[in-house]
């Protein structure tokens, strides 16, 4: 059920009292996207989901990305990066190529998603250090 509210886009309202940011949700919806195996089968198509849609017709026209798109992009970069560990090397190994190819697309497509220090440390296993400079 919390997967319908990836990613999250929350600005909280003028004088909120709470004090709840999108940063702690995010924060929150990675841990329940990351709790268990068995949720694997639902977020890595969405995960490609997202790849296709930040890839499409409305963002490639874009060309100047946004700070939201931005956000977007590093959010899941980092969402892929807490769950894949929990999913583990088989159920990530089913979707591998797709995930890979999305993951490419991401990084060569919008710099500034590369400039994040943690994203950098997400792909680094996979990618030489020397292509992440």
């Amino acid at each position: 059920m919390t997967f319908c509210y990836f990613p999250i886009s929350f600005r909280p309202p003028p004088n909120d009292p709470y004090g709840i940011t999108a940063e702690d949700l995010k924060t929150s919806l990675r841990g329940c996207m990351s709790a268990s195996p068995y949720f694997a089968k639902l977020a890595l198509p969405l995960f490609l989901e997202k790849f296709t849609t930040a890839a499409g017709p409305s963002m490639v026209s874009l060309r100047n990305f946004t700070d939201a798109s931005t956000d977007r992009q590093v959010d899941l970069m980092l969402s892929m990066a807490a769950c894949f560990p929990t999913y583990g090397a088989a159920a990530v190994r089913e979707r591998g190529k797709e995930l890979w190819e999305g993951i490419k697309t991401e990084v060569g497509e919008c710099a500034q998603v590369l400039a994040h220090a943690d994203v950098r440390s997400c792909i680094a296993p996979m990618v030489p250090s020397s292509q992440l400079l």
